[in-house]
């Protein structure tokens, strides 16, 4: 018996530990309840002077892992004004600009829309304004309608402020997804506010064009010389050694279902992705250079360091050279 209260003792005191991960004003109103819990729980129910640990252990473990961030959250928001998540969100982003010397751009809306790049995005669009100032200039102070701040300094200070990119545009459509064939008027404002545009590969070759065209057309518009926008484009290559279009598809078919999936039809990829020769990708982005596209990320399907080293050699050189 008293083998066992020492073997529940330890099992609680353990999880004391652990308790420390919560926020304090959590652990304070519930920690003990907690703790007791845990031992009401590991406590056999037919003999109570045994202890089951193994399944209890995975629950308590599995509960930490879901509630410990949610509760940090949580106080996060509670416990800060809006002025001061937008200056942590800065400061974070300064630290990350600085390591990254200078050279950041911030993207969000882009392919799959990673979680923290969508939220610096929404963050900068909504207090760019005070935010540019906060990471280049000390002692800033400001007072408007829903919140001020008064002599706040982030360091280190950026040199400039770093370039904020945006993606959206015009989709093939599926029944998977709701988004249109066309680039949408809310799309559209976004883009205006930001310093970059890339386009999609969810799109045909033609969309891409004419969400050029569509995006310099609104620019023009309200008044925002077309040429101070920056446009791009993100889209996928597997290079393989064959001039033959059908040979070259039917060798990169297996490599773009693997990363794409097949809920969408393969000539639906081609028409998406930069499928077919070499040959044929280099026309594809010169056909897009001509069409306005001044910046291209070119990604692969798989870790193969060869392929990169050929988009270098096959693409790269050839098309800064014509």
């Amino acid at each position: 018996m008293a083998s066992s209260g020492r073997t529940l003792a330890l099992h609680q005191r353990v999880y004391q530990w652990l308790l420390v991960l919560y926020p304090p004003g959590f652990r304070r109103d519930y920690g003990p309840a907690m703790v007791q819990l845990l031992g009401d729980q590991l406590r056999h129910p037919r003999r109570p002077e045994r202890t089951i640990g193994a399944r209890v252990w995975l629950r308590t473990l599995d509960d930490l892992l879901t509630s410990v961030p949610k509760q940090r959250w949580e106080a996060f928001m509670e416990e800060t004004s809006t002025v001061s998540r937008a200056v942590f969100v800065t400061a974070v982003l300064a630290i990350v600009t600085a390591v990254g010397t200078g050279l950041a751009v911030l993207t969000g809306g882009i392919g799959p829309a990673i979680p923290l790049a969508i939220g610096f995005a929404v963050v900068l669009l909504i207090y760019r304004r005070q935010l540019r100032v906060l990471v280049t200039r000390r002692d800033v102070s400001f007072a408007g309608r829903h919140y001020r701040f008064e002599r706040v300094s982030i360091e280190p200070l950026l040199p400039r402020f770093p370039e904020l990119w945006v993606g959206g545009g015009s989709k093939i459509q599926t029944g998977l997804s709701p988004d249109k064939p066309y680039i949408a008027p809310a799309v559209l404002a976004r883009i205006a506010r930001a310093d970059g545009w890339l386009a999609r590969a969810a799109g045909s070759q033609q969309m891409v064009k004419d969400d050029v065209q569509a995006i310099r057309a609104y620019l023009q518009q309200i008044g925002r010389d077309p040429d101070t926008l920056r446009y791009g484009h993100l889209n996928f290559a597997h290079l393989v050694n064959t001039t033959d279009r059908e040979e070259a598809l039917k060798l990169q078919r297996p490599a773009f279902e693997r990363v794409m999936g097949t809920h969408r039809s393969f000539e639906h990829l081609q028409q998406s992705y930069f499928l077919g020769t070499t040959r044929e990708i280099v026309e594809r982005i010169r056909d897009l250079e001509a069409a306005g596209i001044q910046d291209m990320i070119l990604a692969t399907c798989d870790d193969d360091l060869e392929q990169l080293e050929r988009f270098a050699s096959e693409i790269v050189s050839v098309v800064s050279s014509s």
